[in-house]
């Protein structure tokens, strides 16, 4: 008993000789119980450290056993081989791109445009306009719309299908100054007018200069619309109304002729100033192409246009000189010639329901601009004896006013009255048009028109004739 009482305080002394090195407990009584030991330490004091049974320091822990690290996975080098083969066909497909786009970048700054106008037409005649008038009256038996021969080979049929434009237009600009244009018509050679047939349109090179942001000017050259006025420069493919006014055909007719042109557009475009010098001879006339030109003058041209935004106006004044020549007795002299002509136009909507309202107007006076093409009669006379002495000048007035109207999206309806006045002195004809499209798809459109006129433009001293005609046609414009 004794031997256990004094192995216990030797066995708390020694556990607790580490913590209390500087102070030791005094022996306890021997007769005395006991003292109880201490509670041991909180954590981490016995947290994962082992202690001696048999001596009284501290056993030092081991340190861990090195976990060994997880086995590596073999490279997967398939995925990389085919990654690298991926990207190696992507390069090259982006090298034969990009020379794809060296060889036919050109195409960018190339473009293609055209329309075609097939159109059905019926012409029905009163008996002072038919085409069976001989010597001035019809042959006994013979009703002015009936079919007869005619000397040429031909007979006096006005009912057929016709295709009235095959418009081709080629445009490139190698840079951004410049620009070649040729517009071509595919119709079939043979017609009746000078300028109707297979042939080139348009055709000249341009040029552009910048002169600001919102500064240019186009030098062209070549054969072009001469710049008079708006319905001769808006092209055919806008109208609803198949014809130009009968005053630009036998003025201006097939509109075009050789010279160069500077076109000035200023303010966004708002303003076109508009300056020309050209041969003299249209493409119309019937020796356009044996000789451009059948006098050493060139005639002049100027126009301006300002656009308002809802409504535009402006004036045109064409200049120079014309010519007659007499082939029989070789006589040849000049003509002066001149018209002016103002122009307005209103293009808005009024009536959001509806859609949009276009109207154009034209007024032009001149002297010695009929072509003599449709009224030969009415040309300047070459004074006799004396070629030299001044020749009797002839007159001429043309006016036009021609409303269109987008009835729904699909729907436009068109109306224009129209009078020419070939010779002051000698009569006039008076017209009224009418045309309804349907627009299927963009590009697309069936129209039907009727037109209806009274021509009584006569000779001098010739009583006005009273010619009565009827138009009815229906033709479609495929466009590209």
């Amino acid at each position: 008993m004794r031997a256990r009482w004094l192995l216990g305080p030797s066995l708390v002394a020694a556990l607790s000789a580490s913590a209390t090195v500087a102070h030791a407990d005094p022996p306890p009584d021997m007769g005395a119980d006991p003292t109880p030991l201490p509670p041991p330490p909180p954590p981490p004091w016995h947290t994962n450290i082992p202690t001696s049974t048999h001596g009284p320091a501290l056993i030092t822990p081991e340190p861990p056993t090195p976990v060994a690290a997880p086995p590596v996975a073999p490279k997967d080098t398939a995925l990389e081989d085919r990654v690298k083969v991926l990207e190696g066909r992507a390069d090259a497909s982006e090298k034969k791109v990009h020379d794809l786009e060296q060889k036919l970048g050109w195409l960018k700054r190339f473009k293609l445009t055209g329309f075609v106008q097939p159109q059905l037409i019926w012409t029905f005649f009163d008996a002072a306009a038919s085409p069976n008038l001989v010597n001035g009256a019809l042959p006994v038996g013979i009703a002015p719309n009936d079919v007869i021969a005619k000397s040429d080979g031909t007979t006096t049929n006005s009912s057929f299908f016709r295709l009235r434009r095959a418009r081709l237009k080629f445009e490139y600009m190698p840079t951004d100054f410049a620009r070649f244009q040729m517009e071509l018509d595919a119709v079939p050679q043979g017609g009746a007018i000078p300028g109707v047939g297979a042939n080139a349109r348009d055709v000249y090179g341009e040029g552009i200069a910048k002169w600001t942001p919102h500064h240019k000017t186009l030098f062209r050259a070549g054969m072009f619309k001469v710049p008079y006025g708006f319905e001769i420069h808006q092209s055919s493919a806008d109208r609803d109304l198949i014809e130009r006014s009968w005053g630009t055909l036998n003025m201006f007719p097939a509109e075009r002729q050789f010279g160069a042109w500077a076109r000035t557009l200023a303010f966004d475009d708002a303003l076109t100033v508009d300056l020309a010098v050209v041969n003299g001879q249209f493409l119309g006339e019937k020796f356009f192409v044996q000789q451009p030109d059948l006098n050493k003058t060139k005639d002049g041209i100027a126009r301006a246009n300002y656009n308002f935004g809802p409504f535009d106006a402006g004036a045109s004044l064409y200049f120079g000189e014309g010519q007659l020549v007499d082939a029989t007795n070789l006589r040849f002299k000049n003509v002066p010639r001149w018209a002016g002509g103002l122009e307005a136009a209103v293009h808005h909507t009024f009536f959001p329901s509806l859609g949009k309202t276009r109207a154009f107007s034209e007024l032009t006076f001149a002297q010695n601009m009929e072509s003599g093409i449709r009224y030969p009669t009415l040309l300047p006379a070459i004074p006799k004896p004396d070629v030299k002495a001044d020749l009797e000048n002839v007159y001429q007035r043309a006016f036009f006013v021609r409303l269109e109207q987008d009835v729904t999206t699909w729907t436009t309806l068109a109306a224009r009255y129209q009078v020419y006045t070939p010779d002051k002195d000698n009569g006039d004809r008076h017209q009224l048009d009418f045309a309804a499209a349907v627009h299927f798809t963009k590009g697309l459109k069936l129209v039907g028109e009727y037109s209806w006129a009274v021509d009584n433009v006569h000779a001098a001293g010739v009583s006005p004739p009273g010619k009565h005609f009827n138009t009815i046609s229906g033709w479609m414009q495929a466009r590209f």
